[in-house]
């Protein structure tokens, strides 16, 4: 197992046995997002990291998603322990509102109830100072439902 932050690991981030480049997308993530928002917020729990196109596809992935690490972009999708004090909306509308995260999008997914379930952040590695951020809601899988939110850091 290698860290791949201080909190991180290549196995919570799927990139064991994955190319260098894979793997340096996957400590771009948790170094310049995945740390601070911990830091703010406490333990997370990752649910997807890396996807091998065939994973992907067979969780229902888009095509080219940024979960599949390709070039220099990246992905993440996470919530805080059960035990934590902070919502997935908190932590959502902190990190589209306030943070000055470098990511490209953050996606607030519910599930089938419409109940929160976890943040989706993606970045490029690249171009991480490119502040052209999006913020959105949507359901889990289901990207015809997804609505724009405000995304302005204070």
């Amino acid at each position: 197992m290698e860290q791949l932050s201080e909190h991180f690991t290549d196995v919570e981030l799927r990139v064991v046995g994955q190319p260098v480049r894979v793997v340096g997308n996957a400590k771009f993530i948790c170094l310049q997002i995945l740390e601070p928002i911990r830091e703010q917020f406490g333990p997370l729990i990752i649910d997807s990291g890396y996807r091998n196109p065939a994973h992907n596809e067979a969780v229902g992935g888009v095509h080219g998603s940024f979960h599949e690490y390709l070039d220099d972009e990246c992905a993440a999708d996470f919530r805080p322990l059960a035990s934590a004090s902070a919502s997935l909306e908190f932590i959502f509308d902190w990190m589209r509102l306030e943070s000055k995260l470098p990511f490209d999008h953050v996606i607030l997914e519910h599930d089938q109830a419409g109940t929160p379930a976890c943040i989706h952040v993606q970045a490029h590695v690249e171009n991480a100072n490119r502040r052209v951020r999006g913020a959105y809601l949507r359901s889990v899988g289901k990207a015809s439902d997804t609505v724009e939110c405000d995304c302005e850091p204070a």
